[in-house]
């Protein structure tokens, strides 16, 4: 098996246009999205009441990566286990097609979206090939692209030039430029690199290594490594979430059940972690950096943490095999 990326939008107003509608008399929820994995399904979380609500959706047979557009009209999934994308209507809650991205045996886990809605990145993990969707025809562009190895989480940045890629087993982390659709360099990181995030101005690159167990820093402009540090608690760091304002990144531990805090601003890794359940897979922020969700794939449930107190607020039961989380950033009605 196999982050959903980080979807940086204006929270705050959106929370506000929410707040406003609600008070004219208008039914608004804002919904988190998690894939899971066994159940070849997507649930719906209530982000107020943090309740999972109705009948989770089937979409292709191991669903792992999932994204939202930043209108909140649909939402796309990577099923692993299908070689397929789903696309999935979100005001209805229903699935419109489903897309060939590779086969049942290239495992198609990762998937990314540019900021202006127009493309969609999917990574075939084992086959270390990248395929590209045009989203308004929901059609593949052309031939998948050769990244490496074994493609693991991917991060696009602000400006939607350059797609970042973990490449697991060449311990790599792989630069596309988006435009020519060409892989134009690579940069050494320590080992197994999994998870990826990318800072608001999109100078720096922040990668998890699943084996080593550090955050390295890579500078995007040199695109060379800055620094590396160890966060606490450290043990098999998989997927990372940064918050809206880039001043912390959040970094789940697949074999102890916590998340690990790292100050950007300093680069130094905060004292203590916070207990999830059991193998956390991933961790997204929300929108408005209030808080931070982790699917736990081993306990089949997700943790809520509170980001100003760092401390967990809940956890509720999902599906089966909970891999990732997103979330749409306007209010449904």
């Amino acid at each position: 098996m196999a982050e959903v990326s980080r979807l940086s939008t204006a929270g705050g107003a959106k929370q506000i246009a929410r707040y406003n509608d609600a008070a004219a008399g208008k039914a608004t929820w804002l919904y988190a999205y998690v894939t899971n994995f066994n159940d070849n399904t997507v649930g719906r979380i209530n982000t107020d009441s943090f309740t999972y609500i109705g009948t989770a959706l089937s979409v292709g047979s191991g669903p792992n990566g999932i994204v939202i557009d930043s209108t909140g009209t649909f939402g796309y999934t990577a099923n692993g286990y299908a070689g397929t994308v789903s696309k999935i209507r979100l005001s209805n809650f229903s699935l419109v097609s489903s897309l060939t991205v590779g086969t049942t045996s290239s495992s198609p886990y990762w998937i990314v979206i540019d900021n202006t809605n127009s493309f969609a990145y999917v990574g075939n993990q084992a086959t270390g090939t990248v395929v590209k969707i045009n989203l308004s025809s929901f059609t593949t562009v052309g031939s998948a692209l050769s990244v490496g190895s074994s493609t693991f989480e991917m991060a696009i940045d602000p400006t939607s030039t350059f797609l970042y890629v973990a490449d697991r087993s060449g311990n790599v982390l792989v630069k596309v430029n988006l435009s020519s659709f060409t892989v134009t360099s690579s940069v050494g990181t320590n080992t197994f690199p999994w998870g990826v995030a990318i800072d608001p101005p999109g100078a720096y690159a922040y990668v998890s290594t699943e084996v080593s167990g550090t955050i390295d820093k890579i500078n995007l402009n040199t695109f060379t490594t800055s620094a590396s540090i160890t966060p606490s608690g450290a043990n098999y760091p998989l997927g990372v979430s940064m918050d809206n304002v880039g001043k912390f990144l959040y970094c789940v531990n697949y074999i102890t059940g916590t998340v690990s805090k790292t100050n950007l601003n300093t680069f130094t890794a905060v004292s203590g972690t916070v207990a999830v359940g059991t193998n956390p897979y991933s961790v997204t922020v929300d929108t408005t950096s209030t808080y931070c969700y982790v699917p736990n794939l081993g306990s089949n449930n997700l943790s809520r943490i509170n980001l100003s107190t760092f401390t967990l607020s809940s956890t509720i039961s999902v599906g089966n095999a909970p891999t990732r989380a997103a979330f749409s950033p306007v209010a449904i009605y």
